[in-house]
Parts: C-alpha cells; sequence; structure tokens
C-alpha cells in the first residue's frame, strides 16, 4: 500500500535551543554537533550469550506510505493506528489490515489546524493532539470537534530570569481525564504532570523537583516520560536512577529502576565543541557525557515497555542517527520483544509499529509484542 505524494529526502533528528539571545544546536535525539562512541550494548539491557540476535531494519514486506514525512507520536483506537506527521502538521490513518490510508488536519492556525504539534492520544472516542499550549479535537474518522488553550503552570522557576513557561510535551489518556506532562527547559524544577479533569480546570498529580541547588540549563531537563497505567500513571527522567508509579492522587505506588540499560557515551572532542558553541548563553550549560538510556515508556497487560536509544555517527561527518530498540520490564525482570531497531516505534493496545526512514516517504511494520508481524 502506498499513499499519494512527492519523495522527500532523509535528514537527522535535531532540536535549536535558544536562550538568553545566544543559540546552540542541540539534539535531543541525535545531535548534529556530536559524535559518539559506539555503546558497548547498542543501548540495551544485558542479554545471555544464548540469547538469540534481534533482527534489524524493515522487514521485506513492510508497507511504504510515500505521503508519510514522519511519525512523531502514535496510538490505536479500534484497530486503527492514528500517526502523529509533525512535519506535515498531519494526522495519518493506517490499519493492519488492507484498508485505505486515509488522513486529517493541516498546517496553519484555523480551525483544525496544526502547528508544531508534539503528542497524540486517543481519549475514549476523541483523538487529542497537543501543541505547547493547545489541544485540538478531533473524531476518529477526522472530522474536527474544537480546541481547549492550555495555560501552562508556573513551575519553571529560574533564579537568575524568574518564571519560565513550561511548555506541553506530552498527553496519556485515563478514565479520569487527560494527563497533561508540562517540562521545563530552563529553571530548578524538570517539570510536572496534570490531570484535566474537566475543560481548562486542571489539577497537579506529581511533579519533579530537580535539584533546588542547582540551576544550570540541562539539555536533557525536558526529557521527562509519561505513560497511563492501570493503578495511575508512569512518572519520571530517564537520567534518574528510577522512574516512578503513581496514584492519580500523586502517592507514590513503586518504583521502577533501570541500571541495566546501557548508555552512549559522548566523545570528549564534541563535548569541547559544544562548550564553544555556548558561548554567548546567559546562563552555564551542563554538557552531558551520556546519551540518556531512553526516551519514552509504554504500558501494556502493567508491564513496561522502555523505548532505548542507540546514536550512531554518519560515515564521514558529524551528524547523528537514532535508531530504537524495546526493552520489557514486567516488574521482575527485564528481556528484549525481537521487534526490529526502528527509527520509531511506539506500543499501544498489545501492538508494536515500527517506522524507518525512505526517500520516498516512511516504510511501516506491524508487530505484535512477542515480535510477530501482523
Amino acid at each position: 500500500m502506498t499513499a499519494s505524494g512527492g519523495p522527500r529526502p532523509r535528514h537527522p533528528f535535531s532540536a535549536v535551543v535558544v536562550f538568553g539571545g545566544g543559540a546552540i544546536t542541540l539534539a535531543v535525539l541525535g545531535w548534529s554537533i556530536f559524535a559518539l562512541a559506539q555503546p558497548q550494548q547498542d543501548g540495551f539491557p544485558n542479554l545471555s550469550a544464548e540469547a538469540d540476535p534481534l533482527p534489524t531494519g524493515p522487514p521485506a514486506n513492510a508497507t511504504l506510505f510515500d505521503s508519510v514525512a514522519s511519525v512523531t507520536d502514535a496510538d490505536m483506537h479500534d484497530g486503527v493506528w492514528f500517526l502523529l506527521d509533525k512535519r506535515l502538521s498531519r494526522v495519518h490513518r493506517i490499519s493492519e489490515g488492507n484498508e485505505p490510508w486515509s488522513a486529517f488536519a493541516g498546517p496553519g492556525d484555523g480551525p483544525g489546524e496544526l502547528r508544531r504539534a508534539r503528542a497524540l492520544v486517543v481519549h475514549g472516542d476523541t483523538v487529542v493532539v497537543a501543541t505547547s499550549r493547545r489541544l485540538q479535537l478531533y473524531r476518529p474518522e477526522g472530522t474536527y470537534i474544537g480546541r481547549r488553550e492550555v495555560e501552562p503552570p508556573s513551575i519553571c522557576r529560574h533564579t537568575g530570569l524568574g518564571d519560565s513557561a513550561a511548555g506541553l510535551s506530552d498527553i496519556a489518556s485515563t478514565s479520569k481525564g487527560l494527563l497533561l506532562l508540562f517540562t521545563c527547559t530552563t529553571g530548578q524544577a524538570r517539570g510536572g504532570v496534570f490531570l484535566e479533569a474537566s475543560e481548562a480546570s486542571y489539577r497537579p498529580v506529581v511533579q519533579d523537583p530537580g535539584d533546588p541547588d542547582d540551576d544550570l540549563l540541562d539539555i536533557w531537563r525536558d526529557m521527562s516520560v509519561l505513560a497511563a497505567h492501570p493503578s495511575g500513571l508512569v512518572f519520571g527522567h530517564p537520567e534518574d536512577e528510577c522512574i516512578g508509579l503513581f496514584g492519580l492522587g500523586g502517592g507514590r505506588l513503586r518504583s521502577f529502576c533501570h541500571a541495566w540499560l546501557e548508555r552512549a557515551p559522548v566523545s570528549r572532542a564534541m563535548i569541547e565543541q559544544a562548550s564553544v558553541e555556548a558561548v554567548g548563553i546567559r546562563t552555564q550549560i551542563r554538557i552531558p557525557e551520556q546519551y540518556p538510556p531512553f526516551d519514552r515508556v509504554f504500558v501494556s497487560d502493567d508491564a513496561l515497555f522502555y523505548r532505548t536509544l542507540t546514536p550512531t555517527v554518519r560515515p564521514g561527518s558529524t551528524e547523528v542517527e537514532v535508531t530504537y530498540r524495546l526493552a520489557k520490564h514486567d516488574g521482575v525482570d527485564w528481556t528484549s520483544p525481537a521487534v526490529p531497531a526502528a527509527a520509531e516505534l511506539f506500543v499501544s493496545d498489545g501492538a508494536v509499529l515500527a517506522a524507518w526512514d525512505d526517500m520516498h516517504g516512511t516504510l511501516i511494520a506491524f508487530y505484535s509484542l512477542d515480535g510477530r508481524e501482523t
């Protein structure tokens, strides 16, 4: 199956953070200014020598969708995947079967249009797409319902600059309402999760204060993870030793620690280059020595699925490409589902969507959690 549209070039993941009149090119998911040493275990939990090798690359029967430019987020509803395409500001509807592909939304600021969309979730029978300060609502067939403005809470205090605005970076669906994850790019707090009990009415559930004595700009700061859980929500930061399971009332129910996950080191030469690039920014920047061990967490049947990173440098350049694998934590043991490494991986309703960049679009394949193609 293909969808109409022209070819597009491949390019690395990158982000530009502008702060205090200066700019530094950072790539939270692959830095164009950082070269890496190769990780020893491909960013994976340690496996026994007898373990079967994990598959890599797209399968031969992966479907090319030539009108899908990117897969920024994805969620499944009634057997249909909804894919957020940030580059095209669209939402794609893709079935695991042979049903026709379709899409809705588009770039702009008008009704039903998107600009810099960040996250997607299906909440009941509503597809919700989040930007940093707005929720756009659609019916599953693509009909536009309306939008809600979101006022970020004042949680990003920076001693040198006063309050810095939090940004809405992720959303999750619960029976009690939407969970909204606000993160801070500067300040002494990393962010927090709020429950939207009703329109424009939020109550705090859990917050990550970070280090109250640390006022540095940390480029991993806004990488907090959020996932709905049958007992509440999973929330935390990859840089910490553990993330937590919290009830919707805010109490911590248990911790999930991830010391088994390998971390790819950043080369010293490129750390020094980043420090030079940071001159002119009106605050100190913490340059990490390692990549985070994961950047997303999904929940299925009480098990946690960590999306682990494997950054590699393109030969002959300093551009970094990131691929992902899944690491399963059932509360006791770590295992590795036999899903191939991909440019994007998402888990929903016991299924996995894997996507790979292609010069003519995006290749997509579907898997069960045990690695079987579906």
